[in-house]
């Protein structure tokens, strides 16, 4: 079992920025000294990019950021734009509402949420690092974060949990669970909103290695 000592890594980690980060991936993230995320690389279609997963009162729920391009998108991460011509963070921010409004800390963290779904930006890389950064100063706080093009310098390639697998977590409070049993692995927004973020920490910390 680890022993949530953070890895003892000569250059940082390289991680891919991801939409409110699934549990599993923030447990790791917090474990680094350093985690570097690389705008210069190739995006891809069906990854936790551009996609969360929430808790519904009837399971998951899968939220989606269109991008400009659609199927046909062949950019980098860097330059990849959202395509705001459709109203995601209007029905993104209603999920959340509807889903989390009984949660135990809505309230103490939605008026910051509601602030960071009124900003206007374009680039999918920065809207995902303006909600990493809010999660990140919450629950992994002594973790060093860095936002860099490609450079020479050596990185220790992190793998990157897939939304799709089927993982087994401890349980937490969660809203709906009387009806659709504990949900694993959903984005840390659910940790947040359920626990708060004193419990979100140590349940990052507790959990055991999430990669070998």
């Amino acid at each position: 079992m680890d022993d949530g000592v953070k890895t003892a890594n000569t250059h940082p980690d390289q991680m891919i920025l991801e939409y409110c980060p699934s549990i599993l991936n923030m447990a790791n993230i917090q474990r680094l000294s350093v985690v570097r995320f690389e705008r210069n690389t190739s995006f891809q279609k069906g990854t936790g990019r551009n996609r969360m997963l929430i808790a519904g009162s009837m399971g998951p729920i899968l939220l989606s950021i269109p991008i400009l391009g659609g199927r046909s998108h062949h950019q980098l991460y860097g330059e990849t734009r959202i395509d705001h011509r459709l109203p995601w963070k209007r029905q993104h921010l209603g999920a959340l509402k509807s889903n989390y409004g009984k949660s135990p800390y809505w309230e103490h963290y939605a008026d910051q949420i509601v602030g960071l779904y009124a900003q206007e930006i374009n680039l999918l890389f920065d809207w995902n690092m303006q909600l990493f950064t809010f999660f990140a100063r919450l629950l992994c706080p002594d973790t060093t974060i860095r936002d860099q093009s490609a450079s020479n310098e050596p990185v220790c390639q992190a793998h990157l949990i897939d939304l799709t697998q089927d993982i087994q977590l401890p349980s937490y409070h969660q809203v709906f669970a009387q009806r659709t049993g504990f949900l694993h692995n959903l984005s840390v927004m659910d940790l947040l909103l359920n626990v708060g973020h004193p419990h979100g920490r140590l349940y990052l910390e507790n959990l055991i290695k999430p990669f070998k």
